[in-house]
């Protein structure tokens, strides 16, 4: 197996360079042991194997030790609890999070923290592949299935914003789509949970940006705004729908720094001059979600899914149909939520500046993927 040095995506051995940044790929040395396999954390919860990674800890199976009951559990780096306050925080957050009841939200089940003070957060174990993986597959999705999905979306991102609660770190890795019934793509949101427990540790990353994903993050985030609020949400759903529909992000780069300088001093190419199957009415729809104004931005979630939803009852949209998007209201700035969930993963995933003709295969996800993945 090989991997990024700069996005630390992971491809198979015949994999020369990663085709999102052009970074030659180095070869990823045997796994040691995780002494945590075994483990019994909070007298109840035995780790079975870990399955991720990323910014703010490690993603296990885990089974309840009575019930034997599956669960996925995420382990907390001991720098984000360095202090009584930040333990405190961490509880707090996780009730919170606790409390957002939606079909699109991955559930959290449990918090705790062990004699020697390691902090988990337990969630429901899902069997599914997040969109990353997808996008990956299939570069470009289709404008039904992409409505289908990105409104679920906004409805979990508006569901936890009634709460008070931001994400702050929406992208393709916090989005789990499992197989429900009829639907192969039903939607749950990852990561609800911990993301003002990150804001407040004001640690970098290993590569030197603040918390959160460059390609993601809105530009009032990207200033460190104290004011930051559930537009920096949309915004974040925008680039998301923006790649969808491209196969790229609109503003990329090497590194998280050059994506950060494009930001300010470049204008995203409309969606559908790089792919004409976009109509106008959906290129209409990503500009204004991604504008780098937030006053100009949809007023809410639901505001961002109606659009969408009026987009699903044009009769052939990806031909070229065209709606009428209203102009942004005037806007009126809510004040900061109280609650913000978790920048959580900031490994950065700079998307392709222009897609390639034939990309080296990544890993495929397990066969069970957790809710929770770093």
């Amino acid at each position: 197996m090989k991997v990024c040095p700069v996005c630390e995506r992971r491809y198979e051995d015949a994999a020369v360079q990663c085709p999102a940044d052009g970074a030659p790929l180095v070869v990823v040395p045997a796994p040691r042991p995780d002494p945590m396999v075994d483990r019994v954390l909070g007298q109840r919860y035995r780790i079975v194997r870990r399955v991720g990674e990323g910014g703010m800890g490690c993603v296990y199976e885990a089974r309840h030790a009575t019930l034997g009951r599956r669960c996925a559990l995420k382990v907390l780096r001991p720098e984000l609890l360095a202090d009584a306050d930040a333990a405190a925080r961490f509880r707090r957050e996780a009730v919170a999070a606790g409390g957002l009841d939606h079909p699109n939200i991955v559930a959290v089940l449990d918090v705790g923290q062990d004699a020697d003070g390691t902090a988990f957060l337990v969630m429901e174990y899902l069997d599914g592949r997040d969109l990353r993986h997808l996008l990956q597959e299939v570069r470009i999705l289709p404008v039904a299935r992409c409505i289908h999905i990105f409104r679920q979306i906004c409805d979990a991102a508006g569901t936890a914003h009634a709460h008070g609660i931001v994400h702050r770190d929406l992208k393709p890795e916090n989005v789990l789509l499992v197989h429900l019934g009829a639907d192969p793509d039903h939607v749950k949101v990852l990561d609800f949970g911990v993301s003002k427990l990150a804001a407040a540790s004001q640690k970098l990353t290993r590569t030197g940006f603040a918390l959160g994903t460059p390609e993601y993050m809105s530009p009032e985030q990207a200033l460190g705004r104290s004011d930051v609020d559930h537009r920096t949400d949309i915004y974040a759903i925008g680039v998301m729908l923006y790649e969808a529909v491209t196969g790229r992000a609109p503003i990329s780069g090497r590194t998280p720094t050059e994506v950060l300088a494009r930001l300010f001093a470049e204008t995203p190419v409309p969606a559908r001059q790089l792919n004409p199957d976009v109509a106008p009415a959906l290129d209409a729809i990503i500009a204004r979600a991604i504008d780098k104004e937030r006053e100009n931005r949809f007023e809410s979630c639901a505001a961002l899914s109606a659009a969408l939803a009026a987009l699903a009852t044009d009769g052939d949209i990806a031909l070229g149909a065209t709606i009428q998007v209203a102009p942004a209201p005037p806007a009126t700035v809510p004040a900061p939520p109280s609650t913000t969930a978790p920048a959580a993963f900031s490994t950065p995933a700079s998307p392709p500046a222009t897609a390639p003709a034939a990309l080296p295969t990544p890993v495929s996800p397990p066969a069970t993927a957790p809710a929770a993945t770093a």
